[in-house]
């Protein structure tokens, strides 16, 4: 579940198409273990590899279906 809840966090930030939002929603996921880690210790390192894990996939999936969206332009249609 961290997996697909970090997914959509790194889509939804590659889709703002800022670089603010990208780092400041990588920043909100260290932050938000770091937290639970020191107060609750309910987050595991584990945990925090998928979440960042989910986060790159995320915001590579962003840049695959934008590459493969692109139209061709008039060199490569040749």
């Amino acid at each position: 579940m961290i997996f697909v809840a970090t997914f959509g966090i790194g889509l939804a930030a590659g889709l703002t198409r800022s670089i603010l939002s990208v780092v400041a929603a990588s920043v909100a996921i260290l932050v938000t273990f770091a937290l639970a880690a020191t107060l609750g210790g309910g987050a595991s390192l584990m945990a925090l590899l998928v979440a960042i894990g989910g986060y790159n996939v995320g915001l590579i999936a962003n840049i695959c279906v934008r590459i493969a969206g692109e139209e061709p332009s008039a060199e490569e249609a040749r």
